[in-house]
C-alpha cells in the first residue's frame, strides 16, 4: 500500500509523476477540477470511482488518509509510491506540473485565494445537484 508523506513544491513547478490515479465518488464535485487541470496539462491519469460497500471497506481498512476523498495515488518518476489527500493540497500539487501556478508568490497567493473562495462555495453543489422539495427550499434559504 502506498504510504503518505508531505510533498512541498516551494512555489516551483514540479515534475510530472509517472502515474496518477484519482479515487472519488461518481459525482461532479471535489475531483472535477483535478481532472480539468490534468486535461489542460495533457497529463495521463486514471479516474477510479468508488462508493457503497467498497468505499466502506476501504475506509475501514484505512486506505484513505483522513478517511475522506478525493485521494490520489501517485508513482513518482523515481518509482516512489505516494498517497495525497485533501482536494486543496492535491490541486496545488497538480498546478505545479500542469503550468497553472504562477512563480511570483503574490500572483500564486491571488490564485490560491480564488481557489479557496471556490472551496467555500462547495456547499452549493449538493444544494443544486442533490436536494429537492422542502429540503432544497430550507437549504437555499440558509445559504442565500
Amino acid at each position: 500500500t502506498p504510504r503518505t508523506r508531505i510533498m512541498a513544491t516551494e512555489g516551483k513547478a514540479t515534475e510530472k509523476p509517472q502515474s496518477i490515479e484519482i479515487v472519488y465518488f461518481p459525482v461532479q464535485a471535489r475531483a472535477e477540477n483535478l481532472q480539468m487541470m490534468l486535461e489542460y496539462g495533457k497529463v495521463d491519469y486514471t479516474y477510479t470511482y468508488t462508493g457503497g460497500s467498497e468505499y466502506r471497506d476501504d475506509r475501514k481498512n484505512l486506505k484513505f488518509p483522513f478517511n475522506s476523498l478525493p485521494v490520489v495515488f501517485i508513482t513518482t518518476k523515481s518509482g516512489e509510491k505516494v498517497t495525497l489527500a485533501q482536494s486543496g493540497a492535491i490541486t496545488r500539487y497538480f498546478a505545479g506540473f500542469c503550468g497553472l501556478m504562477p512563480e511570483d508568490p503574490i500572483q500564486a497567493a491571488i490564485c490560491d485565494s480564488i481557489f479557496e473562495h471556490a472551496q467555500d462555495m462547495m456547499k452549493i453543489n449538493p444544494l443544486v445537484n442533490v436536494f429537492r422539495g422542502d429540503k432544497f427550499k430550507e437549504l437555499k434559504e440558509e445559504y442565500f
